[in-house]
């Protein structure tokens, strides 16, 4: 892989991460298309560590929101009420959401990598964008964020591991799951961001 390859992979998952497409699936879809050839073993993990910016741009923009989700965890364990106030019950319920797909991931590592290098099965792309539009159309949009339970969450989590195939966008997936659950279309959007980072960091982490 030259760096000229690498930097435009790396526009690639910049401009797809956070839409409703699979950035993913144009990271297979773009090599193929321009016969680029690489290792398989090293284009996954390349593709896996370019998480890693996305993961620095999610901190850099959302930092205020997380540092005030932190500090309410904090007092709020300090407290013994870890649950009560919204931003900290929003980070705790982080970690369901995050638990489907991180054991799905790691039970069929194998499995995922294999599918990575099917160009084809990014067809499912169609699939994701189908389910959105969908779920959009029959959802109510009348929860807000604050009401989410932990059933919300993990259903919502449980959405996530249909983005481990690689046609299917990690984001539609999630919001799709929160609008399903009726949340609002602000409140789901911005869960599934939250939601993105532990799991970046996991992919990321497992992939090195």
């Amino acid at each position: 892989m030259t760096l000229f390859q690498a930097f435009v992979l790396g526009i690639v998952q910049g401009l797809t991460e956070f839409l409703p497409i699979s950035s993913t699936a144009h990271l297979i879809l773009v090599p193929w298309l321009l016969n680029w050839t690489f290792k398989e073993d090293v284009a996954f993990v390349f593709n896996v560590l370019l998480q890693l910016g996305t993961l620095t741009a999610v901190v850099v923009y959302f930092w205020k929101d997380l540092w005030k989700i932190a500090l309410a965890v904090l007092n709020g364990l300090r407290q013994g009420k870890p649950f009560e106030s919204a931003d900290a019950r929003l980070g705790w319920l982080a970690v369901p959401a995050t638990i489907p797909a991180g054991l799905i991931g790691l039970l069929f590592k194998s499995l995922i990598e294999d599918l990575q290098r099917q160009p084809l099965l990014i067809a499912t792309i169609v699939v994701g964008a189908a389910a959105l539009f969908l779920v959009e159309r029959i959802s109510k949009h009348d929860r807000n964020l604050d009401s989410l339970t932990w059933l919300d969450a993990f259903i919502i989590g449980c959405s996530q591991i249909l983005a481990l195939l690689p046609g299917v966008s990690r984001s539609a997936a999630t919001m799709s799951g929160g609008l399903l659950r009726g949340l609002k279309r602000d409140g789901a959007a911005r869960f599934s961001v939250l939601m993105s980072i532990p799991i970046l960091l996991a992919a990321s982490l497992v992939a090195v």
